[in-house]
């Protein structure tokens, strides 16, 4: 065991080791995990908040940190179990639970379970931490409904010509048409959620391109949304640094929620 991982309870003296067990407090447990998953070493940070919360069951912050984590490990049936169990039996005023319930059933494509979250997490906290993009999330699922229709995705044919509208279009009327025209911003709306990988980065690239507040709200929205591909984020906040370096975005990624800077180097960038 080698120092990090010895609890604080345990003691080494003299020449001959002798192990000298304390009572082991949760807060240790916890704060080793959180550290250990920090630095993305899941398997190490199971560890210590499981040990968590078999120290100290009845606090629910031990059992919303491993549920956190179960989603970052992509484990999402068995962290909305415990999301489920603290909101029923532990402790109502967890209201954030609502939320990643939210954000795991729709990874896991089930976006009816993932609206009704969405609307109890507002119904019971509306000035809540996550409140501002639980209602961006529940108004992006209500137009993606009324603008497919039950369908969710482009045809091949629909995206291709798309597609070759996109790259056809230089940045000048690319910004023209996006300040100017509601119908042309349903267009690319339609394009970044429903397209095709390649449809979804071109358009990324073009909103880049525009430099103007609308093209920066779209980028910061699209980022936000937890459901989209990690590569695709991270190309739509390469674009966003390049327009505004300075700013600060709210990103869900893995089951949390974080702020990010764009004045240094990104993840995932060369």
């Amino acid at each position: 065991m080698g120092r990090i991982d010895r609890p604080k309870g345990i003691l080494k003296t003299g020449g001959d080791t002798k192990i000298i067990p304390f009572r082991q407090e949760a807060s240790y447990y916890s704060s080793k995990g959180i550290y250990y998953s920090q630095k993305n070493k899941l398997g190490k940070a199971l560890l210590h908040l499981r040990k968590a919360v078999e120290a100290e069951p009845k606090d629910p912050l031990n059992h919303y940190n491993l549920a956190c984590l179960l989603s970052k490990a992509g484990r999402l049936e068995d962290a909305n179990h415990i999301f489920k169990h603290i909101i029923r039996n532990m402790d109502r005023e967890l209201t954030e639970c609502y939320f990643f319930m939210a954000v795991n059933y729709g990874l896991m494509d089930d976006l009816e379970e993932a609206k009704r979250c969405l609307i109890k997490y507002l119904h019971v906290d509306p000035e809540g931490d996550m409140s501002d993009e639980a209602e961006d999330l529940l108004l992006a699922m209500e137009e993606e409904e009324f603008d497919t229709d039950g369908d969710c995705s482009l045809s091949t044919e629909e995206n291709e010509a798309m597609l070759q509208l996109v790259n056809e279009m230089n940045a000048v009327t690319f910004r023209e048409r996006l300040l100017e025209e509601d119908e042309f911003r349903n267009f690319l709306q339609r394009g970044l959620y429903q397209g095709s990988d390649i449809l979804k980065e071109a358009i990324i690239r073009l909103y880049g391109s525009a430099d103007c507040e609308v093209a920066r709200f779209e980028l910061a929205a699209f980022v936000r949304n937890p459901w989209i591909k990690e590569r695709l984020r991270q190309v739509a906040l390469l674009e966003l640094k390049k327009t505004a370096p300075g700013g600060r975005y709210r990103i869900f990624n893995k089951g949390s929620s974080a702020g990010t800077g764009l004045g240094g180097r990104l993840a995932g960038s060369s």
